[in-house]
């Protein structure tokens, strides 16, 4: 007669036990979808730390997972939030404005110079406007946005009579 486990898949294989022995890259390649779902769905019991030290070195699945991530809980990764701004103005640079306005968890100098490298500029004047930098920002969205009609929203959302 054959026997039927009462085990689950996760104790029967010692799932987490080999999360946690460099084992969330071969997890991730072998299926990246459901891989960051156990990893963001057992965060409690599968320490961020550890997966994000596990997949620094290879940014996109770093990127796949944080993202997964912030989505379910942006509390949990706010330690991350500098690394996914690089990682968002890299892999996916069209939620990056997104990201910006709704985190306070990046450096907002940092920030700037991963925008500035990759040419995103309207992520910039929101970065200058952040920092206080209202004037260098307009002179950005008239030099390098292009967008007048942007520039008349700035100006009268900062109500900075300087800046007219």
């Amino acid at each position: 007669k054959r026997q039927v486990s009462t085990q689950s898949t996760g104790e029967k294989h010692n799932l987490y036990e080999s999360v946690k022995k460099d084992k969330i890259l071969l997890l991730m390649e072998y299926n990246q979808e459901r891989a960051v779902e156990l990893l963001v769905n057992k965060a409690d019991e599968i320490d961020v730390d550890t997966v994000v030290d596990q997949l620094q070195n290879h940014p996109r699945n770093l990127y796949v997972y944080l993202n997964a991530l912030l989505a379910k809980n942006p509390q949990l990764g706010t330690k991350y939030h500098e690394k996914q701004v690089e990682l968002l103005a890299e892999y996916n640079p069209s939620s990056l404005m997104d990201f910006l306005k709704t985190s306070s968890y990046y450096p907002l100098e940092k920030a700037y110079k991963i925008c500035e490298q990759k040419k995103l500029y309207e992520e910039m004047v929101f970065i200058l406007g952040r920092m206080g930098n209202t004037k260098d920002a307009l002179a950005l969205l008239m030099e390098k946005v292009l967008d007048v009609k942007k520039a008349i929203e700035f100006v009268k959302q900062n109500n900075d009579e300087e800046l007219w």
